[in-house]
């Protein structure tokens, strides 16, 4: 329709569809509203499984916290635990239907719980080292949505970080040993070679006497004429005269 009309009719026509695209893109669920989706995802954050898991049990342990049973303080005394459950057991004793209420009686039993814990020195340092551990736990699990996502990216970033990292190590690990072992091998043929030398020098020295001992002559024995020529002549006597 828009096509057949003049122009004044077609810059209408055409802020009409301008205004009509905005509508739809405003409302939830439209191809338009990508962004106002993505948006929304990003405000929304559900809990990993293990994570909600996690703060369900440290909820539940919160719940049952001695100290909260008895109404005490953390740093109450041996005299202000027995006080407490006293006067708590003493009312919830006197309930008129104490005898027919199970939820009482369960009561009664978690303060006789909580007072034996807390009267026995070990087990409450024990429970007081538990206690401080959940709190810590629930106050680190309690972050902004977009703060534990991030801390998710960064351990997994952090891994690979650290992954990667071994992976270097074990690399210039055996680099090292490489060298080691090359140092090592050259020194021992090295040594080798030595050794060898110093055999052969050996067996030269001890195959040639003039070379072991040059400062002794070799005596040299005369012929047997050279001998009977120097033999002495006896001097005649006056009987041969």
């Amino acid at each position: 329709m828009c096509a057949t009309t003049t122009s004044l009719t077609s810059r209408t026509c055409g802020r009409a569809h301008v205004r009509r695209f905005a509508a739809e893109a405003a409302r939830p669920g439209s191809k338009g509203s990508n962004t106002t989706k993505k948006e929304e995802d990003e405000e929304e954050w559900v809990d990993p499984p293990h994570i909600a898991e996690a703060k369900q049990r440290l909820r539940t342990f919160e719940k049952e916290d001695l100290y909260a049973v008895l109404g005490v303080a953390p740093d109450v005394d041996s005299e202000g635990i027995i006080t407490a459950y006293n006067e708590r057991g003493a009312a919830l004793a006197s309930a008129p239907d104490f005898s027919t209420n199970a939820e009482l009686k369960a009561q009664l039993q978690r303060l006789k719980h909580a007072t034996e814990v807390l009267l026995d020195p070990p087990q409450r340092l024990e429970f007081d080292a538990q206690r401080r551990s959940v709190h810590e736990a629930l106050r680190r699990l309690e972050v902004d949505p977009k703060w534990a996502r991030g801390k998710v990216r960064m351990v997994t970033v952090g891994r690979t970080f650290l992954f990667t990292k071994q992976v270097w190590a074990f690399g210039v690990f055996l680099a090292m040993m490489g060298v080691f072992t090359y140092i090592a091998i050259d020194f021992a043929r090295r040594k080798e070679e030595q050794l060898k030398r110093h055999d052969r020098a050996t067996v030269t020295r001890k195959g040639s006497p003039t070379q072991e001992q040059p400062h002794r002559r070799t005596p040299v024995t005369p012929p047997p004429a050279a001998a009977a020529a120097t033999t002495t002549i006896p001097t005649p006597t006056e009987k041969d005269a």
